[in-house]
């Protein structure tokens, strides 16, 4: 995705004991919801409203089709759910 020199900014997750550092590129879990969400409605919207994707899909068709971690997925889908913008079924997210 990145080439050798690029300039990216990025946050450290963890220093370990031999100096090297743990980085991210993502935003802190909290600060990420609202762009997952944002990229799910979207892919709702393209997809004329429904997606066949639930907490229970596997994790490489998530990170596939949206290009988060299931954990992510599932924390945007979440707030989606409880803003009333979809509904959930067992083999599907529809949109509002």
């Amino acid at each position: 995705i990145y080439d050798i020199g690029e300039v990216v900014d990025a946050r450290v997750i963890k220093v370990r004991p031999d100096g090297k550092l743990d980085l991210s590129l993502r935003k802190e879990a909290h600060n990420e919801i609202e762009d997952d969400a944002k990229k799910i409605m979207e892919k709702l919207i393209k997809r004329g409203g429904t997606l066949p994707f639930t907490d229970k899909s596997q994790p490489s068709a998530i990170k596939s089709e949206f290009n988060m971690s299931k954990s992510a997925f599932k924390r945007a889908v979440g707030r989606l759910f409880k803003e009333g913008k979809i509904t959930l079924s067992d083999d599907q997210i529809k949109k509002s």
